[in-house]
């Protein structure tokens, strides 16, 4: 019937040598033929020809710190495009960041093509992403001072005192964002290059619970390297409004001011 239907309609003979699946991989098994079985790496990149370093031995092994920028620009378009979202619940004027916001985007959509993400591209490729990435981190540096600048002066006009301001003179700005729709309880921290540090709320008060300790890997750089790399972490706990942006300020002293 098939071959009748296919000269009636297409006008062409056909020749139908099985009728079910099962009868054609019973003649391939029957074929006995012997397929060659590859062992090794299955992602064979660029063989290491003239002492060049255009290659690749293995997905997992290539290239983990563009795997990480990746990964990590990303996470920060996110966490902007949220910070966009509360600032617009605080204030107008966001058409400007979205704009910004989208090209930045747009811009990092080529870190998803397959050679980027798997890092499956020669060097002059990855230093091409990796200077996009450097771009893109750079204009969200200054897309989030710029939002952060509009939305504290928004939140916290006429909040300055004098004693405040006296208090504060020489400190470094740290900014603890919470994107969330309910209050949090975090522990926050960040680097030093000293254990002497002040650290003040956003009211120029002094924060007693504050932990200061050496950071780890700076540990062992400086034990296996015989260095006076130094590098201390402080931690505390601080609480969040919903949607907020909440200030802290902290001073770094020598050994001598304390």
């Amino acid at each position: 019937m098939l071959k009748t239907h296919f000269k009636q309609v297409i006008g062409k003979d056909i020749n139908v040598h099985y009728s079910t699946v099962n009868e054609y991989f019973d003649d391939v098994k029957n074929l006995n033929v012997h397929f060659p079985v590859y062992q090794g790496d299955f992602l064979p990149y660029i063989q290491l020809e003239d002492g060049t370093f255009d290659h690749w031995v293995g997905y997992y092994s290539s290239t983990p710190v563009l795997k990480h920028m990746i990964r990590d620009v990303f996470q920060r378009l996110r966490s902007f495009k949220i910070e966009l979202i509360t600032a617009f619940v605080k204030f107008t004027g966001v058409d400007l960041f979205e704009s910004k916001l989208k090209t930045l985007e747009q811009e990092a959509s080529i870190m998803m093509h397959h050679d980027a993400i798997t890092s499956t591209s020669p060097w002059g490729t990855l230093a091409d992403y990796m200077t996009r990435i450097k771009s893109i981190n750079m204009n969200l540096d200054s897309l989030e001072g710029t939002l952060l600048k509009h939305f504290t002066n928004s939140t916290e006009a006429g909040s300055n005192s004098q004693e405040k301001t006296n208090t504060l003179v020489g400190t470094k700005l740290m900014t603890i964002f919470n994107p969330s729709g309910y209050e949090r309880t975090e522990i926050a921290n960040f680097t030093t290059q000293t254990p002497y540090v002040q650290l003040f709320d956003s009211e120029g008060r002094i924060v007693t619970n504050a932990e200061v300790y050496l950071e780890y890997l700076a540990q062992y750089t400086s034990s296996s390297l015989n260095t006076n790399v130094r590098e201390y972490i402080v931690a505390f706990e601080v609480t969040t409004p919903p949607f907020s942006m909440t200030k802290f300020f902290y001073k770094e002293h020598n050994a001598a001011e304390c």
